[in-house]
């Protein structure tokens, strides 16, 4: 079976209907594309005339990096991630699927949401029918590699199906030890080897960068937390740091928030080694760069550390940056997307964008091409299924977000942009805004069920002994 029909056998298998919103979307995208005028246009080169480069940032929300504006004065986070979005398409207000790992790597790399793509809870396995972007670029002639350093990005639990090579980095099933380094390094030895080969082919190489997650270790030489000798210093179980929350003072905060910028510095750093072997090997200009946050963290804002058990922005709202420089104009859009228009994107820059896999996301080429907003309006969802007494769902409709607590049958409405930390939740149950969502969200939550009333219970993971002492320490389980 060659891989065009191994595909469609696939699809076949997990077809589904695609959600309105989202396809409305993507034809507007395509009238307007014609619209935009070649003199603000470049046209974007064929995806197989070009590598890609997909780095997913664990636990990094968009307020922690630097282009985004929101760090602190003088602290430079992340100068190399900051370089490259100058360089190329910033959205400014990009949602992840879920505020946790799996599901939402797993959006990211089918285009689905997670009530599709079937990874909701940690026990849960990508199913093998669905077609991830691994396997769509490996039927167009990609090879391609995966570094990843987190348990649950391991081969068994089906996020790394369709590449060619994946090597998992990280050091124990605890993470207690710092592992950007090696993933940079096995990035880099993996490009000079590929690079080698006389015939060699266009490259997916997919990194993922988990040491921003807790527990945080601090990186002295970035001097994010110096002169700090309180409590929270070298905790390393997230049941300890979060018993521990209610008596954190200011300056404990300012602590834990300084090691994980400094986590996030040190992951930057490595970044910059990885573009830098780019320019190396000589295929930093034919190369796609596609650098986004799988979720963010709580820090206390609505009286959570982690992740995991909320949908308020700090845990969606994530940074999405696209770059190729001098085919990619340099720009800010302010337009609301989201995880699952990676991959409709990349397809509608292929040569051969026919396929049809009940993507949930629609395509930003005309973003990258026109580089500006195209003030379309546009609905966002996003969603948490952690285990039965914790289920929320959310939607973003221009600057207003509806969260439906299903667990507890309570709805809360924010104006994003008068109250952008979500402490004030607006009280009128009977405004028009909140009718609105409301039934805009109830349309959507009645599509899920009825998915799901059709569709076989994702496959599950065997989680061993070890494995559930790790979720525990992660703030997991």
């Amino acid at each position: 079976m060659n891989s065009k029909t191994y595909l469609e056998a696939k699809h076949e298998r997990h077809k589904g209907p695609i959600l309105r919103p989202f396809v409305l979307v993507f034809f507007a995208l395509i009238a307007l594309s014609a619209c935009l005028g070649c003199s603000k246009t470049k046209r974007l080169p064929a995806l197989e005339d070009l590598n890609l480069l997909l780095i997913v940032m664990d636990t990094v929300g968009s307020e922690h990096i630097g282009a985004y504006g929101k760090t602190p004065v003088g602290r430079n986070v992340s100068p190399q991630i900051d370089r490259l979005a100058a360089e190329g398409v910033l959205f400014k207000r990009a949602y992840a699927a879920a505020p946790w790992t799996m599901p939402s790597i797993a959006s990211i790399l089918t285009g689905q949401m997670p009530w599709r793509h079937g990874v909701m809870r940690p026990q849960n396995r990508l199913a093998d029918d669905r077609v991830t972007l691994a396997e769509l670029l490996k039927s167009r002639g990609y090879a391609s590699a995966a570094v990843t350093s987190h348990m649950l990005l391991e081969k068994e639990y089906g996020l790394v199906q369709g590449f060619d090579k994946h090597w998992q980095v990280n050091q124990g099933l605890v993470h207690q030890n710092i592992t950007s380094d090696l993933v940079s390094d096995t990035a880099i030895k993996w490009l000079q080897e590929l690079f080698q080969e006389p015939q060699r082919p266009k490259f997916f190489l997919m990194l993922h960068y988990f040491d921003p997650h807790f527990n945080y270790r601090e990186h002295p030489s970035f001097g994010f937390t110096q002169g700090y000798t309180g409590p929270f210093r070298g905790i390393s179980k997230f049941t300890k740091l979060d018993r521990m929350k209610r008596s954190m003072t200011p300056a404990d905060k300012d602590y834990i928030v300084g090691t994980y910028h400094e986590e996030i510095a040190f992951m930057d750093m490595q970044i910059g080694r990885v573009l830098a072997e780019l320019e190396n090997v000589g295929c930093a200009s034919e190369t796609l760069v596609i650098i986004v946050g799988d979720h963010g963290e709580g820090f206390m804002r609505h009286g959570y550390m982690g992740h995991t058990i909320s949908l308020y922005d700090e845990l969606i709202h994530v940074p999405l940056i696209f770059s190729l420089p001098g085919v990619i104009k340099p720009a800010i859009v302010t337009d609301l997307v989201h995880q699952v228009d990676i991959v409709p994107t990349l397809m509608d820059m292929s040569r051969h964008p026919g396929e049809d896999f009940s993507w949930d996301g629609v395509s930003l080429k005309t973003y990258l091409e026109g580089g500006r907003d195209l003030g379309l309006e546009r609905v966002l969802f996003a969603e948490l299924n952690f285990r039965q007494n914790l289920r929320k769902n959310a939607i973003i409709d221009g600057d207003y977000k509806l969260i439906h607590n299903i667990s507890k049958n309570k709805k809360k409405l924010f104006d994003l942009k008068n109250d952008p930390e979500e402490q004030q939740p607006l009280r009128d149950k009977q405004s028009e805004i909140f009718k609105a969502l409301s039934e805009k969200l109830a349309r959507w939550e009645q599509q899920k069920k009825a998915n799901n009333e059709v569709k076989t219970a994702p496959p599950r993971v065997k989680i061993d002994t070890e494995q559930l002492d790790q979720l525990k320490t992660l703030g997991y389980m």
